[in-house]
């Protein structure tokens, strides 16, 4: 049993599995006792904070940062809108002309318009953390619809940087990514 990738720590009993790279929606529900869990990875430095047992040398990190593992980049020139899936109709009215990438619909191509774009305008926490994995340029488009009132976007920044709605930014995260990779590494398989 695994718990890995998305806002959903705070939904499950942390008994018997096995946590990776997964975060909280916000700060609002009690914490989550981790204590029973084998704890490979968490989003970031908020969810730590949020969770009980022994976490201080557990890795951090989003496992979508682990997409170029999966996609080979095939380098773009156009800026890629990825919405939250609430957000589409907006972020089309916002942005025309732009390329639209369907978070709702297949996932694979939805991962490779992000690989090939030359940046990313994102109201949807895995656009940023995708644009992170490719090393794309990418910018927060606040979206109120989005739970936590921006924390797991914080909770991201805690690893890879702090960002705010509206800056452009491109961290290199081949440090976090190389520290996810050993994490699974760790893992014996039975």
């Amino acid at each position: 049993d695994w718990v890995a990738i998305g806002s959903v720590l705070e939904h499950f009993d942390g008994k018997t599995v096995t946590v990776f790279g997964t975060g909280r929606g916000g700060p609002n529900s009690p914490p989550t006792d981790l204590s029973q869990a084998r704890v490979l990875a968490l989003r970031g430095m908020e969810t730590r904070k949020y969770a009980l047992g022994d976490l201080d040398s557990v890795a951090l990190g989003d496992p979508g940062l682990l997409a170029p593992d999966l996609v080979e980049r095939k380098q773009g020139e156009y800026t890629a809108i990825v919405p939250h899936w609430k957000d589409q109709e907006r972020m089309l009215a916002l942005y025309p002309g732009t390329r639209f990438v369907d978070v709702t619909g297949d996932p694979w191509l939805a991962l490779q318009a992000i690989a090939d774009a030359g940046q990313v305008v994102s109201s949807s926490l895995h656009g940023v953390v995708l644009a992170d994995a490719f090393g794309l340029p990418r910018m927060w488009d606040w979206f109120d619809g989005v739970q936590g009132r921006g924390f797991k976007f914080r909770d991201h920044g805690t690893v890879v940087g702090a960002f705010e709605p509206g800056e452009w930014q491109q961290p290199d995260v081949q440090h976090i990514q190389q520290e996810l990779r050993e994490c699974l590494e760790s893992v014996s398989v039975s």
